[in-house]
């Protein structure tokens, strides 16, 4: 009887089959696994002009952070916001260096809130090189 205790207790059970099948599963959830996607910006085109299209119907260009451009014509840019209008599908938006990247993007929403679906983005002309 005590041989039979003895021999008992001495078996232990391997973890490595249970470590296989772990690192198995690990690896076919990451495989099968879609990843939500973030909300981002979709720019098209790296300077104005160019992307595919031609040119924008609708055009806003900041150079400083209380004024906006569009279409030529000069607006304080907290009226702008505050009565937006009604924006063409395709628009673009040019900055100069000065403007800051939070600046771009709350512009940036507030166009696709008045309707732009695709806004280009570039550098206003004549800065820089």
């Amino acid at each position: 009887m005590r041989a039979l205790a003895v021999a008992k207790s001495a078996r232990r059970i391997s973890l490595t089959p249970l470590i296989d099948v772990v690192f198995i599963l690990l690896v076919f959830f990451m495989l099968e696994t879609t990843f939500r996607q973030e909300g981002g910006v979709e720019l098209l085109g790296g300077q104005p002009g160019s992307a595919s299209g031609g040119p924008a119907a609708s055009l806003f260009e900041l150079f400083d952070e209380q004024t906006i451009w569009v279409d030529g014509a000069r607006q304080p840019y907290a009226e702008w916001r505050a009565a937006p209008g009604l924006v063409e599908s395709d628009a673009e938006l040019r900055s100069a260096p000065n403007i800051s990247v939070q600046h771009i993007l709350r512009t940036l929403d507030a166009l696709r809130g008045q309707g732009a679906a695709q806004v280009r983005f570039g550098k206003v002309q004549g800065f820089g090189s």
